[in-house]
């Protein structure tokens, strides 16, 4: 049974409340998730989102969306599960709001909340030997990617690249590793992270290639109450300007902040 956890808010300060949701662990409760105010999807990519209820970290953009409903006094929960599970339960309700990058179809059929991150750089990174400095190079090979990730966009629509579809960033990693693609697709923060888990160096890959430079957004359902929207907006702003984002990113990433 998927896990959520329900936050009551409090005017908490950043620290504390940061320091408290990385020792939280979820809790199962179907009527917690009917009270919520908002729920939250987040996808089960490390360091993103940890389904693992053993892991300390909840994952980064948990903590995000934890930093961002306190803020707004909202009660919430969120949801850990794959991102095209999160598509489709957007789409019908299940889901209240996520982060993640804003592509063609959330632009239209979702209200863009706030900008959470302003340039996360989304990459191929080959094996090693090869070189890839554009769309083109990657013609003919076969890249892994996560199911659901950057639909629509050409990395995933051109019919001259080969996708062999994963379970997530651990899975594309382990078989880069093996050798069974050439090269693996997402953002860096997760792309790195995953191959770290496998054991993979940086020197023992080819260099990254950048498709894709986007930031991640606060995205909510358009039927969302307006007010809470508002709230939302206001507390991701006023965090953003804080330095609280780059906090947890850090946290996360510390590679990506050098």
């Amino acid at each position: 049974m998927l896990e959520t956890f329900i936050f009551t808010t409090g005017k908490w300060p950043y620290r504390l409340l940061f320091a408290l949701s990385l020792m939280c662990a979820p809790v199962a409760s179907q009527a917690a998730s009917q009270s919520a105010q908002i729920c939250f999807g987040t996808f089960d990519l490390p360091p993103y989102g940890f389904y693992d209820d053993k892991n300390p970290r909840r994952g980064m953009l948990r903590d995000m969306n934890s930093a961002v409903a306190e803020r707004a006094s909202l009660t919430y929960t969120d949801r850990v599960m794959p991102l095209k599970r999160i598509n489709k339960e957007l789409v019908k309700g299940g889901v209240t709001c996520a982060t993640f990058l804003p592509v063609p179809w959330t632009k239209r059929d979702l209200i863009q909340v706030a900008e959470i991150i302003p340039n996360l750089d989304s990459i191929v990174v080959p094996r090693k030997g090869l070189s890839i400095t554009r769309l083109e190079d990657l013609f003919g090979l076969t890249i892994a990617a996560p199911r659901g990730s950057y639909a629509g966009t050409p990395i995933m629509t051109n019919p001259n690249i080969n996708r062999l579809l994963t379970n997530g960033y651990n899975q594309s990693a382990a078989i880069l590793k093996a050798g069974r693609v050439d090269a693996m697709a997402g953002s860096e923060i997760a792309v790195y992270h995953s191959l770290s888990v496998a054991g993979v160096s940086t020197s023992d890959m080819g260099k990254p290639f950048i498709f894709l430079k986007s930031p991640l957004w606060l995205q909510c359902r358009k039927d969302t109450n307006p007010a809470h929207i508002e709230r939302l907006r206001e507390a991701a702003v006023q965090l953003r300007a804080e330095g609280a984002f780059d906090q947890i990113m850090a946290h996360y990433a510390p590679r990506h902040t050098e």
